[in-house]
């Protein structure tokens, strides 16, 4: 539960259904140490052939192991198994898992039968019972249950919060269908969803090179259109998209940025495990990325956490908001990221900064702010809030406390995404 320091608060449900229900099932996932790609769609001359909930890959040397997922709160059947097999042998994935609130017994017992042949497994699970994913979701950094449930609950914050900007998104693209902007975006975003089904990592990476080149600064773009419909300066816009909860849908595009970073960033792992010095074609495929890339790639191949660094950057953007805190008499946040990474805590910034090394910039990605915030660049508003949700359990939202003179804007950025899910996740029965 989260709240305001008046005492309204917003909570997560008992009983989750629908896209509720699906968001839950990531967050756990997520939260036991797996990179988790959400809500991939293939389409094909404007017909949408297949949509996924969810793929989970490992954050260490077996990432190539993938589980595909399939997340619904109501009943299942053979119907949805051979779909998820199916599907799993178009796109090479070697797991899937159907995962449901409640699973007949009779049921049950036939698909576990079947389930080792099709390499897919129906598995229960309920927001109070977590036991039946360990055998396909092991806890890879044995985290305790305190961290694996912040890690769990903000995630779930987190994937409700993004579905609401997709909403916005989809809201602005119905309005303005007309407007460039709106085919620019729609085409940044469909070439960073198709890039995910190309089988060679690095393909996918010249993929997403490739939508950056042909849609530079999207979320910029959308600034520019916004303020001059707006007849606002793009500073106060952009501030805006920053620093509050306006604007949903460009901070929805603002993290597909970041996604498609980040995913080059794991497709350079992933690729490395196939990638041989000696081959002639895995030099030619390398040959034809950016040479930027082929710099960083060399560098992170001498990395010791290069099969942690996708998930710790994951992390760090989608649920602790794209900062940290670490000042001489404060390094929990530190901590906190080397726990549920298997870094090391004098290794964790250098690892975020890895970002620096494929997406170089003037003056890098990172800024610190009094010497005690440090963030990363162009993090929408509501994202920040949300890794204020993640602190909450350490903190007692007392961020004066955690950050003596930049606790005042945690603070600000906690009452951001707090405002933003009231709506939603109202809780029955406020106090205050």
């Amino acid at each position: 539960m989260q709240k305001t320091k008046e005492g309204y608060m917003i909570s997560l449900p008992d009983a989750p259904t629908g896209y509720l229900y699906e968001d839950a099932v990531t967050a756990l996932i997520r939260a036991r140490g797996y990179y988790t790609e959400t809500r991939m769609k293939l389409d094909k001359d404007g017909r949408e052939l297949l949509e996924l909930d969810a793929v989970a890959s490992p954050a260490s040397e077996n990432m190539t192991l993938k589980v595909l997922i399939d997340a619904k709160s109501g009943k299942t059947g053979f119907k949805d198994i051979f779909k998820i097999y199916g599907w799993r042998i178009f796109l090479d994935i070697p797991k899937g898992c159907v995962v449901r609130n409640s699973v007949p017994v009779v049921d049950e017992n036939v698909f576990r039968e079947y389930e080792n042949e099709l390499s897919v497994f129906v598995r229960k699970l309920s927001t109070d019972s977590f036991e039946e994913m360990d055998d396909l979701f092991p806890s890879l950094f044995n985290n305790d249950d305190e961290t694996e449930l912040e890690l769990f609950t903000t995630g779930w914050y987190a994937g409700i919060a993004e579905r609401l900007c997709i909403d916005d998104y989809n809201d602005f693209k119905k309005e303005n269908k007309k407007e460039s902007i709106v085919d620019n975006v729609k085409k940044y975003e469909k070439a960073c969803m198709l890039s995910f089904f190309e089988k060679n990592p690095l393909v996918r990476v010249n993929q997403l090179y490739a939508a950056f080149r042909e849609c530079p600064n999207i979320s910029g773009k959308c600034v520019e259109y916004i303020a001059e419909k707006e007849d606002e300066d793009e500073n106060e816009i952009l501030k805006k998209v920053r620093d509050t909860n306006k604007y949903p849908w460009i901070q929805y595009v603002m993290m597909l940025e970041h996604r498609a970073r980040l995913l080059i960033v794991k497709n350079a792992v992933e690729s490395m495990d196939r990638y041989d010095d000696d081959d002639l074609i895995s030099k030619f495929e390398l040959y034809l990325t950016p040479l930027n890339f082929k710099k960083s790639f060399g560098k992170l191949r001498n990395n010791k956490n290069k099969y942690n660094i996708p998930y710790l950057l994951h992390i760090f953007f989608e649920i602790l908001g794209g900062f940290y805190v670490e000042y001489e008499e404060y390094d929990d946040d530190i901590d906190f990221m080397s726990n549920i990474s298997g870094i090391d805590k004098t290794e964790v910034v250098d690892c975020l900064k890895v970002i620096d090394d494929f997406f170089p910039t003037g003056s890098g990605w990172f800024i610190s702010s009094k010497n005690e915030y440090h963030f990363a660049k162009h993090v929408p508003g509501i994202w920040k809030g949300i890794g204020c949700f993640a602190r909450t359990t350490r903190c007692d939202m007392n961020y004066d406390e955690m950050c003596p003179r930049m606790g005042w804007l945690l603070s600000k950025y906690h009452n951001v995404a707090y405002n933003f899910l009231y709506p939603t996740l109202k809780a029955k029965n406020e106090v205050g």
